[in-house]
């Protein structure tokens, strides 16, 4: 089947054989098992381009968190920023072994990591850890000031 949707995205390079249409043009009615040349013979070459550029720049979002301020202020953003390339890693991996372009699973993490970049770039962020930072005046936990202060916004 790799081979087959090699041959087919090589037989239709600019547009491809259509979504989904894989299985019909290769006669077995069955998916390439491969998430790169299924999308290359589905959607041609700009497809493909489109697809791994996508995926690098996110790839390349969740680098320049780590060199965010908010990085290593922030225990949200760290763990946040680890799941997700870990989650993009597993994925680059496991797509050259399932046909998964038609699944949201991707696209959902490229969303994630590009709130997560707009989060940690922002610079009216609140860096503070959240339940873990004390008020020194109330005893309160930070989450039940900033709760307080909210409300008071609200009003």
């Amino acid at each position: 089947m790799l081979k087959q949707s090699v041959r087919i995205a090589l037989q239709h390079p600019i547009f491809g054989v259509g979504a989904g249409n894989f299985v019909v043009v290769g006669g077995t009615w069955h998916v390439a098992h491969n998430t790169y040349t299924e999308i290359a013979a589905e959607a041609g070459f700009p497809g493909i381009f489109l697809f791994l550029w996508m995926l690098g720049v996110s790839l390349q979002k969740i680098r320049r968190v780590r060199t965010l301020p908010a990085y290593s202020l922030n225990v949200d953003i760290r763990l946040w920023t680890s799941a997700l390339w870990a989650a993009m890693g597993a994925y680059l991996a496991g797509a050259a072994f399932a046909s998964t372009q038609y699944n949201l699973f991707p696209y959902f993490m490229v969303g994630y990591i590009g709130a997560l970049y707009k989060i940690a770039a922002s610079p009216n962020a609140d860096l503070t850890e959240g339940s873990q930072v004390q008020d020194a005046g109330k005893g309160l936990p930070g989450n039940v000031a900033n709760r307080d202060r909210e409300v008071a916004w609200a009003r």
